[in-house]
C-alpha cells in the first residue's frame, strides 16, 4: 500500500536541502540536492513508521496519511 506524505523542503545558504514531513514525528533529513533528500526522507518515513511507532500510533498516523490533505508542499510516496 502506497500512502501520499506531505513534504517540506527548503535549501540553506551552504546549497543543502533540508527536508521533513510535517505529520510525521521526527521525520527530517538533508541532501546535496533535492533529489537526494526525497530520497533520504523516504527512507526515514519508511523506517519511522515500520520500526519507531507502537501500533496505536500507527495506525492513527496511517489513517490520517490515507486521508487527502487540504495541504500538499511537495509530496513522496511510502510503502506503509
Amino acid at each position: 500500500m502506497k500512502a501520499r506524505v506531505s513534504v517540506l523542503c527548503k535549501r540553506d545558504s551552504s546549497g543543502s536541502y533540508f527536508a521533513m514531513c510535517p505529520d510525521i514525528p521526527h521525520c527530517f533529513t538533508q541532501g546535496d540536492t533535492y533529489e537526494d533528500s526525497l530520497k533520504y526522507l523516504t527512507e526515514l518515513a519508511e523506517s519511522i513508521i515500520a520500526e519507531d511507532l507502537d501500533d496505536d500510533m500507527k495506525e492513527d498516523l496511517l489513517e490520517d496519511l490515507l486521508e487527502d490533505k487540504p495541504y500538499i508542499f511537495g509530496e513522496i510516496f511510502i510503502n506503509v
